[in-house]
């Protein structure tokens, strides 16, 4: 898909010159791909298209068990093996600023979901050793761990779920919040002795969805030092989601203000959610008929905001951030600082591989 260049921002800096020289990182980006056949470009040319530095990918999700997790692992590593100019695995703080340093994009291996631990504790060790940063306790409904957003009882972490936060803390993975129930994801940052994070969540009082979050949710992760990550998902940031409505800029705009006011610039991220990879045919088969309370009346063809259908145009989503009088110092903390601070402190707290 052709795409505009970005002019430059009311400040006058260039949006694409500021991410060759920011740190840039899409806390939610969608999948690893292996290129398609014919020589065809393989799928991240748009995350070097889009300046990003680094993103977390999805390598399982919902309930996946522990040996299909491995073996998806596995793919991971080997389309990692095959484009060593182009990728680099982050396991720690300081391959944020190496990717970045040598023009690579960072890949974050993060599962949406924390079944595949299934009841074993030491599973998480052995995903931790594979390069696993980042997990979701749940995806939108019950696991061992705890309540999805979809669950009607709302219900806490369980036992299992409580030790599975303090050992994430002590191993160095992030433990993230959205897809996760109410009550869970409160008693998680209440417990949780590192930053947590809502990746790819918004405020539920700006658009009332079920995969949104409270503002005393937003409260809570932020006092733990973690960030929220505002996503351009319309089902999740347009005013009137049960209309269908497309959502704009101006909407990614208003909800990162509302959380920027409401717990400071520090907080607040971007998590796109934006699997490029995932056509019409899929999405309805899978994320549709399984979760209609939580897409309404969206279609695969307007879940995006408009100005920002793919991650090559991610410069837009800087060059709105100037134009609406952000400090350049502040807009380098929303499209990657934030993720970059508590991503460091997170994983490097972790055990020496």
């Amino acid at each position: 898909m052709a795409t505009a260049k970005p002019a430059r921002a009311a400040s006058g800096v260039d949006p694409r010159e500021f991410h060759r020289t920011t740190i840039v990182i899409d806390a939610l980006g969608g999948g690893l791909m292996a290129p398609g056949p014919g020589g065809s470009k393989p799928p991240f040319w748009q995350w070097k298209e889009g300046g990003l530095t680094a993103l977390n990918v999805t390598v399982v999700a919902r309930f996946a068990r522990f040996l299909e997790a491995l073996r998806a692992i596995y793919a991971s590593h080997t389309i990692l093996e095959a484009y060593p100019e182009d990728l680099l695995l982050a396991r720690r703080g300081s391959d944020l600023a190496r990717a970045h340093r040598e023009g690579r994009t960072g890949v974050i291996l993060g599962f949406q979901g924390a079944a595949a631990m299934e009841d074993d504790l030491t599973n998480l060790t052995i995903f931790h050793r594979l390069g696993i940063r980042i997990i979701a306790l749940t995806y939108m409904e019950r696991n061992l761990l705890g309540d999805g957003c979809l669950e009607p009882e709302n219900r806490g972490l369980t036992h299992l779920g409580r030790q599975a936060v303090c050992e994430m803390n002590r191993l160095g993975i992030v433990v993230d919040l959205s897809h996760v129930g109410e009550r869970t994801s409160l008693d998680a940052c209440e417990i949780s002795g590192a930053p947590v994070a809502l990746t790819h969540s918004n405020p539920r009082r700006l658009c009332d969805s079920p995969r949104n979050v409270s503002d005393e949710l937003i409260r809570a992760v932020a006092r733990t030092g973690g960030v929220i990550g505002i996503t351009p998902y319309a089902p999740t940031l347009s005013p009137t989601p049960k209309a269908g409505t497309r959502s704009t800029m101006e909407d990614l705009l208003r909800h990162i203000a509302y959380v920027v006011d409401m717990v400071g610039i520090e907080h607040v991220g971007i998590g796109t959610d934006m699997f490029e990879a995932k056509g019409a045919t899929e999405w309805n088969s899978t994320t549709k008929r399984r979760y209609p309370e939580s897409v309404g009346a969206y279609e695969h063809a307007n879940l995006r905001t408009t100005g920002f259908e793919s991650l090559s145009q991610w410069p837009a989503v800087t060059e709105r951030l100037l134009a609406a009088g952000y400090s350049t110092e502040d807009v380098a903390k929303i499209v990657g600082g934030n993720w970059a601070r508590v991503f460091a402190r997170v994983w490097d707290s972790g055990p020496d591989l």
